[in-house]
């Protein structure tokens, strides 16, 4: 091979490998001085670094605010005000409160909770509660519920629904939550968050793309190795021709 091809090969690789070098380099560095930094004791909370470690919720909250209490679903976990109750897959549709007693009403089942937002017991189908569940309401003390278009009635036992008319029920209907309260809930979702240390040293592995991150390290890797074998060539390449034009001013 030339050493003009030689040269050129070497400066477009080296152009390539600085971007990997200047990244491993300056990531390998805070990692030998992790304790000194306190890597390990700080945590990272962005939304978009959370979303790649899959922790970020993947929903929007949904919100019924029940007897100035809030109940709320965030993905599978159902907070009552700040605090976790419960974890849930069905699709929160609304809340009520009976005889001192809270119901979260879900598509398909009902969980019902005391005043401070602990779980009493969640009655699904196999207890005969409606399928296909729209929407929750009260009419005096009658539990209401929209099921699949028909209006069924039961008392807080739940034991018997029976057919009803849809006057005079009071709807649940999704409310609002504080910025202060939201925030809170999200915290309680992605708990402290992330260790710096850890998504430095997956930068620094190329984990934190996945598969597809260690691969591309594991090219960079390729990438020194040519850097490295191609200015040794070039040297080479270089003295060979020194020597030549030496000889033959000579």
């Amino acid at each position: 091979m030339k050493l003009n091809a030689i040269v050129s090969a070497h400066k477009i690789i080296g152009m390539v490998a600085t971007i990997f070098i200047v990244l491993l380099s300056v990531t390998g560095i805070l990692l030998m001085h992790t304790e000194d930094l306190d890597l390990a004791e700080s945590y990272i909370e962005s939304e978009s670094v959370l979303a790649i470690y899959d922790i970020a919720p993947d929903t929007d909250p949904v919100t019924y605010q029940v007897n100035k209490n809030y109940i709320t679903q965030l993905d599978d976990r159902i907070y009552f005000n700040e605090l976790q109750s419960a974890r849930h897959e069905d699709k929160l549709i609304g809340g009520i409160y009976i005889e001192g007693i809270y119901l979260a009403g879900f598509t398909s089942s009902i969980m019902l909770l005391t005043d401070e937002g602990e779980v009493i017991e969640t009655l699904d189908q196999l207890h005969g509660v409606p399928a296909k569940i729209s929407a929750i309401g009260k009419s005096n003390n009658s539990i209401i519920v929209n099921a699949d278009g028909f209006m069924k009635r039961t008392d807080i036992n739940m034991t018997t629904w029976t057919d009803t008319l849809q006057t005079g029920v009071s709807w649940s209907e999704q409310a609002q939550l504080s910025d202060d309260a939201l925030d809170s809930i999200l915290k309680s979702y992605i708990g402290e968050g992330l260790p710096l240390e850890r998504v430095i040293l997956d930068v620094h592995s190329g984990r934190i793309l996945g598969t597809v991150g260690v691969i591309i390290v594991d090219l960079a890797v390729v990438l020194f190795l040519v850097l490295s074998i191609s200015g040794w060539m070039a040297w080479y390449k270089k003295r060979e021709l020194q020597k030549l034009i030496d000889e033959e001013e000579n």
